[in-house]
């Protein structure tokens, strides 16, 4: 696999919606979801993830549209390099039959600047309401 980001991009919008898709690979798996949202998860994620580096807590989730699809990402120091183990989890679920459809959880490596770029990305995602924010994978 040659990519290994997780990528959330606003695909469509009109002035109440918009449409999302977040991609996530690692070296050997890779999934897509697409769901509706509105902008303000994107600057809580950023800001979640700043202040995730800057308090030193241990972990950080932030999860996006409830409803019938979830994506979820936990961060956590794995050195004292500044390497970054990376959980995302999709999930498309039928809340009227309480079921889970389809899931994936994919873990993968990052570094801190990677996460400054993304966090950079994704504020400029919730405040235009178009574009793209990648968060890069390391190779493990």
């Amino acid at each position: 696999m040659n990519s290994q980001n997780l990528s959330i991009e606003i695909v469509w919008k009109d002035e109440h919606m918009i449409e999302v898709e977040i991609c996530v690979s690692n070296d050997s798996f890779s999934g897509v979801s697409r769901f509706y949202d509105s902008n303000v998860t994107y600057l809580e994620l950023a800001s979640e993830l700043k202040g995730y580096f800057s308090s030193g807590k241990l972990d950080v989730k932030n999860s996006f549209n409830k409803s019938y699809e979830l994506f979820s990402l936990s961060a956590r120091c794995i050195d004292q390099l500044g390497h970054i183990s990376i959980d995302v989890l999709l999930q498309q679920s039928d809340y009227a039959e309480s079921k889970v459809i389809n899931r994936v959880k994919l873990n993968a490596n990052t570094d801190l600047a990677s996460i400054d770029r993304f966090c950079e990305e994704l504020e400029e995602l919730g405040t235009k309401q178009s574009g793209l924010a990648r968060l890069s994978f390391i190779a493990t």
